[in-house]
């Protein structure tokens, strides 16, 4: 009797400590003891992680982030970007811009200067802005189903001049569906 409690009792103790383990990897930040990320703006929920980040003003070169975020729902619908410096989980910016449906909006770690390719200013740029800055961002929109329908793309654009104008290279970025892995992209 002794030896079927006992087995009883390890395979209860292997299904709790299998649950549990289970648990972990669906919760963010569970298996590392750290804390999942901070609260989204009012009314949004978050979409998409961008493991990396980059936005640097210096004498060697200068760079910026810009997270482009397309509306494909029938309505208008609210977005966000939060930035986070390193490893960190305060949120360092927060760009939260309405996007008419069917169109995009360019949401960047800095204002870019004069150079007209990215649409900054109508999307929005942090404020201040992220110029000796890398870590990882969050994309938010409104927690509907049909805001659920947006697409994003995310690129670091490196320049020489003050107006941004001389465009050097361009590193595109992972862009992974919140609380998943990435697939090696």
């Amino acid at each position: 009797m002794r030896k079927v409690i006992t087995k009883a009792s390890l395979v209860v103790t292997s299904l709790l400590l299998c649950a549990g383990a289970a648990s972990a990897v669906e919760a963010p930040g569970a298996s590392t003891g750290l804390p999942g990320p901070p609260a989204v703006p009012p009314g949004q929920v978050n979409r998409y992680t961008i493991p990396h980040y980059y936005s640097v003003i210096s004498g060697g070169g200068r760079s910026f982030t810009a997270v482009t975020i397309k509306n494909n729902a029938g309505v208008t619908c609210s977005a966000a970007v939060r930035f986070q410096k390193a490893a960190g989980t305060t949120d360092t910016c927060v760009v939260n811009r309405a996007i008419p449906a069917g169109q995009s909006r360019a949401f960047c770690s800095r204002l870019p200067g004069s150079f007209g390719a990215y649409d900054c200013v109508t999307g929005g740029s942090c404020s201040p802005e992220l110029t000796f800055d890398e870590g990882h961002a969050f994309v938010t929109s409104t927690n509907t189903a049909t805001c659920a329908n947006i697409a994003v793309d995310a690129e670091v654009i490196y320049t020489t001049s003050a107006a941004d104008d001389v465009v050097t290279g361009l590193t595109k970025l992972s862009v992974v569906k919140f609380g998943r892995a990435n697939l090696g992209d």
